[in-house]
């Protein structure tokens, strides 16, 4: 269960940076 939360922030992180990283593209 640990690992699946972890894993879980993980992705969240993952897709705000992917979304900073596509607005700063954008800009």
């Amino acid at each position: 269960m640990r690992s699946w939360c972890g894993l879980r922030m993980n992705a969240s992180v993952w897709h705000n940076r992917t979304l900073d990283f596509a607005q700063r593209g954008v800009e």
